[in-house]
């Protein structure tokens, strides 16, 4: 309880960085520019033509006639309206009568099978993963548990059972055999003493 706000307080999530706000952008015009310069009295360089292609002059002498020619064409309209067609083009399709030599095989596809969209099942496997269990099914597998378990120990107990009775019949046949080694050499004794004499 009281350990965990701890643990809380220091996992507080980063601030997201702020935005600036974006300025519209003001149109720049050159002119406006050059008399600024003229007013400040500061001395302009011609422009090189390898940076900028064309000169500066060339350019607004380029603008300034186009000015007066639309100013032109805005005060005589109907010069403009008569000198103005309108031309129709066909669209353009691919000639098909073009005989390409093609074996027939290259040009037949096999058919597609048109499938539905495959589900994917995708768990992901963690170290800490909870199970969730129906009570039930919990206490019949507990209850298999203990059975095995005490049938184990029912097999521990019958193991040392067979054990112990494997045991005592080594002994017994040890025995045994002690005896049977014991009766072979008084046998021997009493055939080599009675038939020695005789």
């Amino acid at each position: 309880m009281f350990w965990n706000k701890k643990e809380a307080e220091q996992k507080l999530p980063d601030l997201p960085p702020m935005k600036i706000p974006s300025m519209p952008q003001i149109p720049h015009d050159e002119e406006e520019d050059n008399e600024i310069l003229e007013k400040h009295g500061l001395p302009s360089f011609p422009d090189s033509p390898i940076q900028k292609g064309f000169s500066q002059a060339a350019i607004k002498d380029a603008i300034s006639n186009d000015e007066i020619k639309s100013e032109e064409e805005i005060a005589n309209p109907t010069r403009n309206e008569k000198a103005f067609k309108a031309v129709e083009m066909e669209e353009w399709t691919p000639n098909t009568s073009q005989n390409y030599n093609v074996p027939a095989n290259v040009l037949t596809l096999p058919p597609t099978v048109k499938r539905g969209p495959v589900q994917v099942n995708i768990q992901k496997e963690s170290k800490n993963n909870d199970v969730f269990v129906k009570i039930d099914r919990f206490y019949s597998a507990k209850k298999s548990l203990e059975a095995t378990e005490s049938k184990l120990e029912e097999i521990d107990e019958l193991l040392k059972k067979i054990r112990e009775t494997k045991m005592r019949e080594e002994q017994e046949l040890a025995a045994w055999e002690k005896e049977i080694a014991t009766i072979k050499s008084r046998i021997k004794e009493v055939t080599d003493t009675i038939f020695e004499k005789i």
